[in-house]
């Protein structure tokens, strides 16, 4: 565990607490930063498991743009733009 010293939003903190039933500013932040570690680890689990679930035959459509694209890009939370017209390429 390393010692921080940071700005904290009161408001935010006050929040944080009621929701999480916690009291001490310290395990209101510990609580936070764990569920939202379990959060990402959710998404990621439920990203490869759109991948698992994808019939892969054909290598190819695996990395083509189209809605898995974007399906994918939603479900791990990565930030992504189109470097071409979506679905003008195949």
């Amino acid at each position: 565990m390393t010692k921080r010293l940071i700005d904290v939003d009161d408001d935010a903190l006050d929040a944080a607490r009621a929701r999480l039933g916690t009291i001490t500013i310290k395990d209101t932040v510990n609580e936070a930063l764990c569920n939202a570690a379990r959060d990402r680890s959710t998404q990621l689990a439920s990203a490869l498991s759109v991948l698992t679930d994808a019939n892969l035959d054909d290598r190819s459509a695996a990395w083509s743009y189209d809605a898995d694209f974007d399906h994918i890009a939603s479900a791990t939370g990565q930030p992504t733009r189109w470097i071409v017209d979506r679905g003008s390429i195949d």
